[in-house]
């Protein structure tokens, strides 16, 4: 009995673990290409991203435009943010 109770505790350790990591990732890269009017698929370091009306877009360290160095922040298949960074990020 005792060990069927650890043995429960540590998987759902595990998943929470798993959870809360995967919860928001996000990366740095170059935007390769992005669509006009940014609604649409961008490539940023390699990666295709999705940005929709509810990605927030932000401009704190330059524009937005293709060669820029920016900051991609999403939850699962949903870009949450997408904003400018030093190009010293963009290694």
């Amino acid at each position: 009995m005792k060990n069927d109770i650890t043995f429960r505790a540590v998987i759902i350790g595990f998943i929470c673990i798993i959870t809360l990591s995967s919860a928001h990732a996000g990366f740095y890269g170059h935007i390769e290409s992005m669509p006009e009017g940014n609604i649409g698929t961008w490539v940023v370091g390699g990666q295709k991203v999705e940005v929709t009306n509810d990605t927030e877009l932000t401009r704190d360290h330059g524009q937005l435009n293709v060669g820029a160095c920016v900051g991609v922040e999403y939850e699962k298949d949903f870009v949450k943010k997408i904003q400018s960074e030093p190009q010293n990020r963009c290694k």
